[in-house]
């Protein structure tokens, strides 16, 4: 057996795995995804508040960043991972699944808030609105 090679598979996995990949759903599961968008989906840009964002950075910077980079939320893994969704899919599994050790842990509002600041990094513009605490009401937008 070749044990640098397994070295370096579980090396990429462990990289590319934990929140970055997105939920595999099962029957029964309540997450919405991007074929239950309306035909009418809008861009996420102006969802967010400057401050609101702001908000999100201090909450990852506080719980999430204790597993998490702000790599893993940006650029091209995240596009493939993340933006073929609906935002709603991001808030539906962050505000289910994050922090790992205490899943729902975090008040609705400031999942909504990690979402802003995830809008932010990837360069989506803030507008006079928030990110809504509810995943059914973001169905509608997407990261592009």
């Amino acid at each position: 057996m070749n044990y640098r090679r397994v070295a370096s598979v579980a090396g990429m996995l462990f990289f590319t795995g934990c929140a970055s990949a997105a939920p595999v759903p099962s029957r029964g599961d309540t997450a919405v995804s991007a074929s239950a968008a309306p035909a009418s989906a809008a861009p996420a840009g102006g969802l967010y508040t400057v401050e609101q964002a702001t908000r999100g950075e201090r909450v990852f910077g506080d719980v999430c960043a204790a597993c998490h980079g702000t790599n893993e939320f940006r650029g091209r893994m995240f596009e493939i991972t993340w933006m073929a969704e609906p935002v709603s899919a991001f808030y539906q599994h962050i505000s289910t699944a994050m922090p790992q050790d205490r899943p729902g842990a975090l008040k609705p509002e400031e999942y909504a808030a990690i979402v802003a600041w995830a809008l932010r990094q990837n360069g989506l513009p803030a507008g006079d609105r928030e990110v809504p605490a509810d995943a059914a009401a973001l169905a509608g937008y997407h990261w592009k």
